[in-house]
């Protein structure tokens, strides 16, 4: 190639190229919960009892082969390990009957905004002082969610008003009904939209209004 001559790429053909790296990565519905107005916790059909653990406590619980067979569940059960093993918020855990654990959850604050976005880049809103945001729940196979996720998250979100918090925010993705239900059974209301994409190794998350036809799109 001769010296002088300088390569400029054709900004449609690039566009072409760059195009089969855009991907949704996830779409997910925003809950928020006002602590100032908390809604009567579902009953879980047993005693609940929430307790603030170390995170690093839940080895056995956080293994993969205990997780349902998803994808999705597997990428959930890292996050949950990698909250534990950096200390990233505040592990609660509800208890049931024989001190065995049902449910698990990870609370956040303004002070865990700096982990958070070392972690997960923008993957989570900027919190403010009077916020928290609920992440990295599950059940262990051994109950059901139906029952004991809409109890546990209201009792978690109404310890969140102890801390002095005005909102309690959490994301489901769009493709899990089941859950979403629980949210708004437990007192959560839909709040905002959640997009992430990925552009090669670049990733993007953007906070909205919901969309057009959002009922549509879950039913």
């Amino acid at each position: 190639m001769r010296a002088d001559v300088i390569w400029r790429p054709d900004p449609a053909r690039l566009r072409r190229r760059l195009s089969g790296f855009v991907r949704v990565e996830r779409e997910a519905v925003g809950l928020r919960y006002d602590c100032r107005a908390p809604a009567a916790p579902p009953s879980a059909g047993m005693p609940l009892n929430l307790i603030e653990i170390d995170g690093r406590e839940l080895a056995d619980l956080l293994a993969e082969s205990g997780e349902r067979a998803h994808a999705r569940a597997a990428l959930a059960c890292r996050r949950r390990r990698l909250f534990a093993r950096r200390r990233i918020g505040r592990c609660f855990v509800a208890m049931a009957s024989g001190a065995r654990p049902c449910f698990v959850q990870w609370l956040f604050d303004h002070t865990d905004n700096q982990a958070l976005r070392q972690s997960f880049g923008d993957g989570f809103p900027h919190l403010m002082r009077d916020e928290a945001l609920l992440d990295g729940g599950f059940v262990p196979a051994t109950f059901t969610e139906d029952r004991v996720v809409p109890a546990a998250m209201a009792r978690l979100a109404a310890k969140a008003l102890t801390l002095d918090m005005r909102w309690v925010h959490c994301f489901v993705p769009v493709d899990d009904p089941a859950r979403l239900g629980a949210g708004i059974a437990a007192g959560f209301a839909i709040h905002q939209w959640r997009v992430q994409r990925r552009i090669a190794w670049w990733q993007r998350t953007r906070f909205g209004p919901l969309p057009d036809g959002f009922e549509l799109r879950l039913g």
